[in-house]
């Protein structure tokens, strides 16, 4: 579900990055795919880290990394710490 929210968030932000962020289309481009990006790599590791947290505190701790990861998103003044923040929302 996160990732669909994710999904459609980028969609909408991306006008708004383009216009007020000062990013090239290389590094908005990359942000965009980070989302995906993100996804492939948590992926790899959900089966491993479910079977040795349990499914539901995985799935907590995922929710927790992704509101956390909304300030940080927000507050980002520059490309490094939006790729963080898209990335880790995976």
């Amino acid at each position: 579900m996160l990732y669909g929210v994710d999904v459609g968030i980028i969609g909408g932000a991306y006008p708004y990055l383009e216009a007020t962020s000062g990013l090239t289309n290389a590094q908005l481009s990359v942000i965009v795919a980070a989302v995906l990006l993100g996804s492939v790599f948590s992926t790899l590791f959900a089966g491993m880290l479910a079977d040795w947290m349990g499914r539901k505190p995985l799935m907590v701790l995922s929710g927790l990394t992704f509101v956390v990861s909304i300030p940080v998103i927000a507050l980002s003044h520059g490309y490094g710490p939006l790729f963080c923040g898209v990335f880790s929302r995976a």
